[in-house]
């Protein structure tokens, strides 16, 4: 009985202890999850670099998880280690939020200060309220090629650039293709304004003709009656 009470003297004297313990990691938990939250400006500019790369190559479709996890890297990358590195999902989560963000400042009558709108306007919307593809045609953007490590594996700096490659080699033949199926059009229209024309001149020859075959007719008509 008495070693009993020892022990349970000694769990209410461990009590406040332990869960002063557990207070203190929740605190550095939550202050690691901060620190990693924080964005500085450069690499809000090294993320928007990044992204916009990668969406010029998807076409302006949404990016996939392999695309959101090179566009961390890379902006992990540019930090040199002075930061906590990016997730994709901090990527991804950030994007949406600059997106958000822009699209409340489009609504606001009095015009935004904020910073980023202009670049965010030139990527949604393109050059002075042109289309973004068409602004995307006359300023294409630039390929981002991280800087490796030296000691950095070579295999995956290959994969990389191969898949970049393959990205642009897709564009390319879009591009190719589209321009084909536009000359095959403009052929195809003018033979068919061709033998329009054609026709025409045709039906133009044949109406000559019954009229003047017509006129013959009823000179000869003539003819007959004086005689």
């Amino acid at each position: 009985m008495e070693k009993n009470h020892h022990q349970v003297l000694k769990q209410q004297q461990e009590t406040p202890s332990s869960l002063s313990s557990q207070n203190h990691n929740k605190e550095i938990i939550t202050s690691d999850r901060l620190k990693r939250d924080e964005w500085s400006e450069g690499a809000v500019s090294s993320l928007l670099e990044a992204y916009e790369a990668k969406w010029a190559l998807r076409n302006r479709a949404k990016l996939k998880g392999q695309d959101w996890e090179e566009v961390a890297q890379h902006v992990s990358g540019r930090a040199g280690g002075s930061k906590s590195a990016k997730t994709q999902t901090q990527c991804k989560n950030k994007i949406e939020s600059m997106k958000k963000r822009y699209r409340s400042e489009s609504a606001a009558a009095d015009g935004s200060s904020w910073p980023l709108y202009s670049r965010l306007d030139l990527l949604l919307r393109g050059n002075h309220g042109r289309p973004a593809a068409a602004a995307a045609a006359a300023n294409p953007p630039s390929v981002v090629v991280e800087e490796l490590p030296s000691d950095s594996r070579g295999a995956d700096c290959g994969d990389r650039v191969a898949k970049i490659g393959e990205s642009i080699r897709w564009v390319a033949e879009v591009v190719v293709r589209s321009e084909q199926a536009r000359l095959e059009t403009m052929k195809e229209i003018e033979r068919m304004r061709a033998e329009a024309d054609a026709k025409r001149g045709e039906m133009d020859l044949k109406r000559t003709e019954i009229i003047a075959n017509t006129q013959l007719q009823i000179a000869k008509l003539f003819a007959k009656g004086s005689v």
